[in-house]
């Protein structure tokens, strides 16, 4: 019982209007409205094949429990379990991690605020830290500190979890520095200009796609080009969210 929504927004898309209407050959403004409307539609349905976040955005996780460390999962019964020192590895990496969904997680970013067995709100910070992350995996992993568990949960709240991340895949020590450079850059060039060109090159060819092709049904026999948006985004989709589990 996973869900997902957007906190705050991009600030900017992954790609300028100008740099479609050059892939379009366009040299008007006439449909600069219905062309916006194609890179936000592009750029949403990459982001949702790939689970990535090309521009900074703040999410929200919703879980209905954090995941409990279930020792028949590894042939023993309750009570009688080595002790989690002598596991780490194994109980650790597999049964109590969580797999956030979307990558990158911008290190530093994540909070979980959890309803306890009384129903309280409880906070846990990755700064303080509470628990330990992995943000260079992807998808990116939070785990409990190294021999302790994840508390327990108020029952029956599909909502009793909820962790807010900022993802995005540019390099935050590389925007800073565009942003603070000599001379400085707005924070949209900076984003924009550290989104990967297989991203872009996808979100620039669906959108001229939505734009040549402005029906839902069409008589004419379409076929997908060599090279197309299946071929350039399949190397960069992040799989493997089982097991997260709540």
């Amino acid at each position: 019982m996973v869900s997902l929504k957007v906190l705050t927004p991009a600030i900017c898309q992954p790609i300028t209007l100008d740099l479609l209407k050059s892939q379009l050959y366009l040299s008007t403004s006439l449909d600069d409205a219905l062309l916006t409307t194609h890179i936000q539609a592009a750029t949403d349905l990459i982001e949702a094949w790939t689970n990535r976040s090309f521009i900074k955005k703040e999410y929200q996780m919703t879980l209905a429990w954090l995941p409990l460390f279930d020792y028949r999962m590894q042939g023993y019964v309750q009570g009688t379990a080595p002790n989690p020192g002598w596991f780490n590895g194994l109980w650790t990496a597999d049964s109590m991690k969580i797999k956030l969904y979307r990558a990158n997680l911008i290190e530093g970013s994540s909070q979980i605020v959890y309803k306890d067995l009384n129903g309280n709100s409880q906070t846990l910070s990755e700064t303080t830290p509470d628990y330990q992350v992995n943000p260079w995996s992807e998808p990116a992993l939070i785990l409990p500190l190294s021999g302790t568990f994840w508390p327990w949960t108020q029952y029956s709240n599909p909502t009793a979890v909820k962790i807010t991340y900022e993802a995005s895949c540019a390099d935050e020590t590389a925007v800073e520095a565009l942003i603070n450079g000599s001379p400085a850059v707005a924070e949209a060039t900076a984003r924009q200009s550290l989104v990967p060109g297989w991203a872009q090159m996808a979100i620039l060819q669906l959108a001229a796609h939505f734009y040549e092709h402005r029906e839902a049904v069409t008589d004419l026999r379409l076929t997908e080009i060599p090279l197309g948006v299946s071929n350039i985004i399949a190397p960069f989709v992040v799989e493997d969210f089982c097991p997260t589990k709540g």
